[in-house]
Order: C-alpha cells, then sequence, then structure tokens
C-alpha cells in the first residue's frame, strides 16, 4: 500500500520579484538534466516570451589553461585572457544535479 499526499504551494509573484538569488549564475547541464533525465527530477516550470536578462553584464566564466585562456560572458562572446586573469572566474563547465545539491546545501 502507498500513501500519496500532494502539497500545493503557492508562490506569489512578489515573492519571487524580491526573493535574493542563493548562488551564483552557473551553467546547467541540459542534455543530462532535460533531456535524458539521468540525474534528479529537473523540469522546466515556466518561461518568459521574449526575456532580456539583465544585471549580467560583469558575469564571466573562464576555459583554457597556459597561453590559451579565454573569458566567456553570457552571450558566448569570448575574449583571450591570461591564466592569473582566470583565476578568479567560475569555470566555463555545465553542472549536474549533484554539482548544484552540493552549492545549495553549502548555502543552507
Amino acid at each position: 500500500m502507498y500513501i500519496l499526499r500532494l502539497t500545493f504551494i503557492e508562490i506569489k509573484v512578489n515573492e519571487i520579484e524580491q526573493s535574493n538569488r542563493l548562488i551564483e549564475l552557473v551553467i546547467l547541464d541540459s542534455y543530462t538534466l532535460f533531456d535524458r533525465k539521468i540525474e534528479g527530477d529537473w523540469r522546466i516550470i515556466g518561461r518568459h516570451i521574449n526575456y532580456i536578462p539583465t544585471d549580467f553584464e560583469n558575469t564571466f566564466f573562464t576555459y583554457g589553461v597556459g597561453d590559451s585562456c579565454r573569458k566567456v560572458d553570457i552571450f558566448d562572446n569570448e575574449v583571450p585572457i591570461n591564466e592569473s586573469q582566470a583565476k578568479g572566474l567560475t569555470d566555463y563547465s555545465p553542472l549536474g544535479n549533484y554539482d548544484i545539491n552540493d552549492l545549495i546545501s553549502d548555502k543552507l
């Protein structure tokens, strides 16, 4: 015998608008999380038509080593940088369910 309890949580628009970011901006492994559904139970629950992100002008990621380091913004614009400039940037690498859970659990 199974007992199934469903709880509906109503989230109001003003609660979303007044919320703060829990973790820094990251790149999700959309293939693993949404297409293949190998890890966790990830779903897209909504979207904004014609959404234009704001306040991300200074968000950059990095990849490469030595003389081949690159800095990438959220629009995929790349510029070469040196290795010391790359040290303060987030890796340009997709994160899966376990990675995101670790980031969130560190903040709670």
